[in-house]
């Protein structure tokens, strides 16, 4: 049972916690669940700052005593200090309780639900919000075109787990380098068609990184590299400094050409990710192209797949360290990025981990194609 409160007119800014308590509203719809909750089963809140606060105060003023701890990743109010504090997912495997209510915004729902579920700490958990009731974090995210709650593992968080919820119109994928040079077995085959698949079917914006012009059949123009151009004018307007400045590990500078011997040119684009002529498929290694195309649309994540993850990902002219330093999110795809193995004293070495590492030291969020194929088709 949730008690389906106003987020936006509950943190409105104008009331005390005194005042919230003694809402009629307020303490009759937390009175109408509590008081079928039996005077013996425990209960756990999931929230330690101000909405937090104002929901131990309520369950005290219905059943005193009743509150056994406080789940949450930062530190608590004072108010709450006297109370058991948990951090969910780290060392609570042990610890259960009859009650978890969600005093948090509902934007952290998807996250909170994975976390809770995964340590299965409760019988029931209570949302204290609607879910429908927050603002978008940042005006300029738009939802209108659903919402792809994408389990990301972050590096930096000591291999935490969260969903990022992600607008999916401002979604887009980069595949960099994407080569056919004649290996008797593709690293993308099996994996990258079901997920192209589901890109298009959500029509999420796709660029193709070649490196070279191809022909209709995806073999490459040997004579005619994908180059940038010198002047770099695109708008510095977008993405919005609001969301650049929270992923931006990176010193900002304008991108540059990394040029590169082939010893052994590759025949072309593997056939698993040959592009396809519809609306918003690209094939682009202009920097200056793909952040126009990107502005147009209004792109904010971008999801990186291609190799070698350790070479041409990062730094070819439109790889992760260019367009992470532009402003916009990007994420690994871990299983769509083969490794990149080099020879050393004699023996080959396998650089993958050492390059997904550096991708989410630099950038924090990775994933795999299974995660978002899931994800697409539950948005």
């Amino acid at each position: 049972m949730n008690i389906h409160l106003d987020y936006a007119e509950f943190n409105d800014g104008k009331n005390t916690p005194e005042d919230l308590v003694r809402n009629p509203k307020i303490l009759r719809a937390f009175a109408s669940l509590f008081e079928q909750i039996p005077s013996t089963e425990t209960i756990a809140i999931y929230g330690s700052s101000f909405s937090g606060y104002v929901a131990y105060r309520l369950i005290e003023t219905i059943h005193p005593g009743r509150v056994t701890c406080i789940f949450d990743r930062g530190a608590p109010l004072k108010e709450l200090s006297h109370l058991p504090h948990i951090i969910p997912g780290e060392g609570t495997t042990d610890i259960r309780v009859d009650h978890v209510v969600v005093a948090a915004s509902p934007r952290h729902y998807s996250s909170i639900e994975a976390t809770l579920q995964k340590g299965s700490v409760a019988k029931a958990v209570h949302w204290m919000f609607a879910r429908d009731s927050a603002p978008p974090l940042y005006p300029f995210m738009d939802f209108s075109g659903g919402t792809v709650r994408l389990p990301i593992f972050y590096r930096m968080k000591t291999g935490w787990e969260d969903v990022v919820e992600i607008p999916k119109k401002q979604l887009a994928v980069i595949l960099i380098h994407i080569w056919d040079d004649g290996q008797e077995r593709c690293p993308y085959c099996g994996t990258m068609e079901p997920f192209l698949e589901q890109a298009r079917k959500h029509d999420l914006t796709i660029i193709h990184a070649t490196g070279f012009k191809t022909d209709a059949n995806g073999r490459f123009l040997h004579d005619e590299k994908q180059l940038s151009p010198k002047n770099r004018n695109f708008s510095n307007t977008w993405p919005p400094r609001a969301f650049s400045e929270t992923a931006d590990m990176l010193a900002k500078k304008n991108p540059e050409e990394h040029q590169r011997e082939i010893l052994a040119p590759p025949l072309g684009i593997h056939r698993c990710s040959l592009p396809q002529q519809r609306a918003n498929e690209y094939v682009a290694d202009d920097f200056d192209e793909v952040c126009n195309i990107f502005e147009k649309k209004k792109i904010l994540y971008v999801l990186f797949a291609g190799g070698g993850s350790f070479q041409c990902l990062p730094f070819t002219t439109v790889g992760w360290v260019n367009i992470q330093r532009a402003g916009y999110h990007a994420i690994l795809m871990r299983d769509l990025a083969p490794a990149s193995k080099f020879d050393s004293h004699g023996k080959t070495v396998n650089m993958q981990d050492a390059a997904t590492l550096l991708f989410e030291i630099n950038c924090r969020m990775s994933t795999d194609s299974k995660r978002v194929i899931k994800a697409l088709e539950n948005s």
